[in-house]
Parts: C-alpha cells; sequence; structure tokens
C-alpha cells in the first residue's frame, strides 16, 4: 500500500523525481504560474516568476510555493501557511477551481463561500478583490474560470456569471435553471464575447445546457442520454469547437460545435473509457485563458 503524497518530478531524458510531500485526501490540483508583483527591474525571471500548486482538499486548501534556479540543481517547494498568507488565500474551505486572470497578474479562487482575487508582490500575497453571494446562507457548488470569465452555480440550480474588471470582482449576470447543477464550463473560442458559452451540466434531466455569454441566455440545450453529467469541457481540437461530456456511466461524449448566432452540435459521439463509477473523472485544459 502506498502512502498518499505530492510528486514533482522533471522530465527529458529520464523521469527524475525531485521533491514530495505527504499528503491525503486530494481531490483536485492546480499549477499555476504566478507573477510577482513591484519585483524590480533587475530580477531574474526565475525570481519574478514563481509556480504556485494548489491542492484542493476535501474540507480545505494547501498552498505550495514552488521556485527552481536556473541552472535546474535544486528546487524548493514551501507550504504556504495561513499565518504568513493573512487574510489572502482561504485555506478552511475546500477550493472549487484556482485560474490566473488573463494578464497573469493575478490568481482566482472560488471556494464554496465564494470567490476571491490575489496578487503575489515582492511581500507576499495579498487579496484584491471579493465577492460572495447575497444569500450566505447558499454556497456555491461548481465554478470554472477562464481568464477574467468566472462562472459559479449557487445553491444548486442558480447559475452566475463574473467578470474580473481592473481591481474587482463584478456581478454581470444570471440564470435560474430548471434543476441542480452537476458541472459548469466556461469558455471562449479565439477570446470573443460573441463566442464566449458557458456549459452546465444537469442532474435529473441529464441535460447539458449551453448559455450565451455575457447574458446566459440559453442558446442550446443537448441530451447526454441515460449516462449523468459528472463533468464538461469546451475546447477547440484541430480548429473545430467541441463540448466534451463525462458521464457516470464512464463514457466520454463528444459533439462538434457550429458557432454563430444559431448554435448547432452535432450527433454524439462516444467512447468508453471505464466501468460505471460514482467517482467521476474531470475534464480540464492545462490552462484555460481568454
Amino acid at each position: 500500500r502506498t502512502t498518499p503524497a505530492l510528486r514533482l518530478v522533471r522530465n527529458g531524458v529520464g523521469v527524475e523525481n525531485v521533491a514530495d510531500i505527504g499528503v491525503s485526501s486530494v481531490v483536485n490540483v492546480w499549477s499555476l504560474t504566478a507573477e510577482i508583483s513591484g519585483s524590480v527591474a533587475d530580477d531574474s525571471e526565475e525570481l519574478a516568476r514563481q509556480v504556485v500548486i494548489v491542492l484542493g482538499l476535501v474540507g480545505c486548501t494547501r498552498v505550495m510555493g514552488w521556485t527552481e534556479p536556473s541552472s535546474g540543481d535544486s528546487v524548493e517547494l514551501e507550504e504556504l501557511s495561513a499565518s504568513d498568507a493573512g487574510e489572502s488565500w482561504r485555506f478552511n474551505e475546500p477550493t472549487l477551481v484556482a485560474g490566473l486572470t488573463r494578464d497573469g497578474q493575478h490568481v482566482v479562487q472560488v471556494t464554496p463561500s465564494g470567490v476571491v482575487m490575489l496578487q503575489l508582490t515582492s511581500t507576499g500575497w495579498r487579496r484584491c478583490a471579493e465577492w460572495k453571494p447575497s444569500d450566505r446562507s447558499v454556497a456555491i457548488s461548481a465554478a470554472s474560470i477562464c481568464g477574467n470569465r468566472i462562472a459559479v452555480a449557487i445553491g444548486g440550480s442558480l447559475v452566475v456569471y463574473l467578470e474580473v474588471r481592473g481591481a474587482t470582482i463584478e456581478l454581470v449576470a444570471q440564470q435560474q435553471l430548471s434543476h441542480a447543477v452537476s458541472c459548469i464550463d466556461v469558455y471562449a473560442w479565439n477570446g470573443d464575447q460573441k463566442s464566449a458559452y458557458v456549459a452546465v451540466g444537469l442532474w435529473v434531466s441529464n441535460d447539458v445546457v449551453i448559455l450565451a455569454l455575457p447574458s446566459l441566455a440559453p442558446a442550446l440545450t443537448i441530451n447526454a442520454g441515460k449516462g449523468l453529467s459528472r463533468s464538461v469541457l469546451m475546447c477547440s481540437l484541430g480548429g473545430t469547437p467541441y463540448v466534451l461530456v463525462g458521464g457516470g456511466d464512464g463514457r466520454l461524449q463528444h459533439y462538434s460545435m457550429t458557432l454563430g448566432d444559431h448554435l448547432k452540435v452535432s450527433e454524439r459521439k462516444y467512447v468508453h473509457l471505464g466501468s460505471p463509477t460514482t467517482q467521476p473523472y474531470c475534464l480540464r485544459t492545462d490552462q484555460q485563458t481568454d
């Protein structure tokens, strides 16, 4: 039986283990390269950037800072403590999603209680902006980030669209759906607002609803069949827009999309990735930006 751990490896001619730390109950991991604000001009590139590893655990969040000198001889992996971070990261909640803003200057963290925007300075992390649901009794259940675009599901069936504008997080639109949200994804093809959408998977009906941005007006409904939609991703493969849907029955469904005033998708195609399971696989690109 192996011991749960986070392990960093360097690949090249071979795969070399460069750092590891014991950790358990990890639900998701995000690796972000944060730019240090206010760094002096003669700082090296390594000092002006830091790799941030965000661990979303069952009931909390852990954040690691990883710097690697250009020589590649050593790696320093340090965990950011709540006492050092002050009022910046939310460590006492699980992270639903974390990502970089379009300019690469800020990190956005979404937890069940709200959304925070953080900045790494030469003296440490600071919280720049924060957004919380107006009804504090409801929690965020699903979230997605694409550059300055943020989509969250609140209280089960309410979808809220937020945007990072300067140093603020602003509410742009919201849409009440017929069933609770099982998964969500926000994406903009070529960074174009006219080709920006939020894809939402629903419990009970098994539908995937495509909402147009910025209004969140329903643009298309896709019936995902018998398998519950547990993960959804919009992406471009070979220059063609696609919607990928991971089902609870172990199937990966994929639909090619025709963008425009009247959004269309192709017939459903799918591939089996495993047997039915209560632990869904997660569909995610390496780093989504707009």
